[in-house]
């Protein structure tokens, strides 16, 4: 068996984040599983120590082409989508963000074939209507001339779209668990708390627990 990827998973006890164990993804005889670890130190050899073991199929996933989409796009989404996700819908959410940007472009969000840069991009979602929904720093890129480009469209919105019934799963401390609605201010709470990060200020608080 090889463990392909594994992420730990997290529920609110009390008021406070606590670790429920670990969801791993691993291969065999080419077929490809998921299954949880509750012991985070001692991850398992076999797939019998795996707790609620599934099987995943991954042939012929993807969404219906549109016929309005004009570009060529390769996505290849993380295992969880697969496991407790919908791909296909979540694939087709961040190309139709793409479309529009493809359409409407800026010099940094991501083309498909800083600090103050990364608040343009984000401005410039909001005036397409968009909100990203997921400002963080795995989601900020740097090209080869030192410009910060903004990527990963897939937790994009609409204004005032529900976050809940799109089943949007935004990054575990840089959101507001309690806001459930498609905002722009989901955003510029996360960018503030982007620059906090980076300047490694101590003397501001982080927004998000």
């Amino acid at each position: 068996m090889e463990i392909l990827q594994k992420g730990e998973a997290f529920k609110r006890i009390d008021g406070n984040m606590k670790f429920s164990y670990v969801q791993v993804f691993a291969q065999q005889d080419g077929m490809l599983y998921s299954g949880k670890c509750v012991n985070r130190l001692d991850m398992p050899k076999t797939l019998d120590d795996l707790q609620e073991l599934k099987q995943i199929s991954t042939e012929d996933r993807g969404p219906e082409v549109n016929t309005t989409w004009l570009a060529v796009y390769v996505k290849t989404p993380s295992l969880l989508a697969y496991a407790n996700g919908n791909p296909e819908k979540q694939i087709s959410r961040e190309v139709e963000t793409c479309e529009i940007l493809r359409k409407n472009p800026h010099l940094n969000t991501a083309i498909y074939y800083g600090y103050m840069e990364t608040h343009a991009a984000i401005k410039h979602l909001h005036s397409l209507g968009i909100v990203h929904n997921d400002i963080n720093p795995a989601n900020i890129l740097l090209d080869e001339d030192g410009t910060l480009i903004l990527n990963d469209f897939d937790r994009c919105r609409y204004i005032e779209e529900s976050l809940h019934n799109t089943a949007t799963k935004r990054t575990h401390h840089w959101h507001d668990s309690s806001v459930d609605i498609s905002l722009a201010k989901n955003d510029l709470d996360a960018f503030k708390e982007l620059t906090i990060w980076l300047n490694g200020s101590a003397t501001e608080e982080f927004l998000f627990e």
